[in-house]
Parts: structure tokens; sequence; C-alpha cells
């Protein structure tokens, strides 16, 4: 399968606060760990108002970076990103291509802004244990949120009036880590999912 391509900013910036009610007077925080919990704190407060992984989050959160400067926004870019990059590995695709029937590079990108959308808890047990990756998957669904690549641009263009600077939201960018696997013998690394979703 081909290398997914996904957003990659080339900036840095520190956040000042990404949720709801946020002004731009509060202490901006003073390393990546704080502006990491700022990033999550943001998912997490748009989950809260409209449920996980739903387009419902997206909007919500669409409003609350349009509250923010414009450098808030770019900071919660290079989150979304550093995330995505995170989740970008072989054995996260066999995840999502076992609960899906399928899964293409585009597909693997959506899903794991899906995956994202779920919060930090959900996300950094995938990480640690892909098969919990399909909690909150059932036979059939098509877990993806395309949506959410693009929040950040969409609220720099509505706060700035341009486009999202040294971002682009399809960059090339290297393999997935981890070890290559073959479709054919995809369901030989997770047999229960394999079993659990009719795939063997």
């Amino acid at each position: 399968m081909p290398p997914s391509a996904i957003p990659m900013s080339c900036v840095l910036l520190l956040s000042a606060c990404w949720g709801v009610g946020c002004t731009a007077t509060e202490t901006r925080p003073a390393n990546a760990r704080a502006e990491l919990l700022r990033g999550w704190e943001a998912i997490e407060r748009s989950a809260a108002r409209a449920g996980r992984g739903t387009e419902a989050q997206v909007q919500e959160l669409l409003a609350a970076l349009q509250r923010l400067e414009t450098e808030e926004i770019v900071a919660f870019d290079v989150f979304l990103n550093e995330q995505l990059q995170r989740a970008y590995r072989w054995d996260l695709w066999a995840v999502a291509y076992l609960a899906m029937g399928g899964c293409s590079d585009d597909s693997f990108l959506y899903f794991r802004a899906w995956l994202i959308a779920q919060g930090e808890e959900y996300f950094e047990a995938a990480l640690k244990d892909p098969p919990s990756a399909a909690l909150a998957i059932q036979p059939g669904d098509r877990p993806g949120l395309e949506s959410l690549l693009y929040v950040a641009a969409k609220a720099h263009e509505a706060v700035a009036g341009r486009a999202l600077p040294h971002s682009s939201t399809r960059p090339i960018q290297r393999e997935p880590a981890g070890i290559e696997w073959e479709e054919s013998e995809v369901h030989l690394l997770y047999p229960e999912l394999a079993r659990r979703f009719r795939q063997r």
C-alpha cells in the first residue's frame, strides 16, 4: 500500500488556550508538554458537547478555534499533525483494515483523525495496544473523520482572512512505522479482530 499523505506543519508555536471560553490574556504554556495538554483539552471539550468522532464535534471545535488568536490556531494544527504522525503505523493500519474490510491510504488518514477525536485516553491506549483502537467500532462501521483535518485551516481563514501559514493538508511523508504486511496475511496479525469483523 502506498504511504498516506498527511498534514505536516513546519512551525512550532506555543498555544495560550484551546478551550471554549479561554482568553488571550491567560498565561501561555512554557513547554511542549503544556501545549500537548491544551490540544487534548480542546478535543475533550468538543467531544463533551457533541460526542466523539462526529461531524458535530468538528463543528464545536471549529467554533472554539475561531475564538482564538491565529498563533493559537496554528499551534493546534501542529498538535493535530503530530498525533497523526504518531499513529502512522502499520499495526494500526492493520486494525483499520480488519475493522473495515479494507483500508486505503486515504481511509487510514481519516481513520487516524477519528482515532484522535476519541480523546487522549483512547488514542494512547491504541498506540500501546493496537487492537484496542477497534473497541468503539461495530461491524459495518466505517470510522473516519476527514473534516477534522481541515478544522484549523478553516478557523485560520475565518479569523485571519488568509490561508494557514507554512502548512499543507496533503504533503508527502515517509513510510508508516513498523513492519509492513501483506493484505492476504493481515488476518494473521490479529485473528480475534479478524473473527469479530468476519474477515476470516
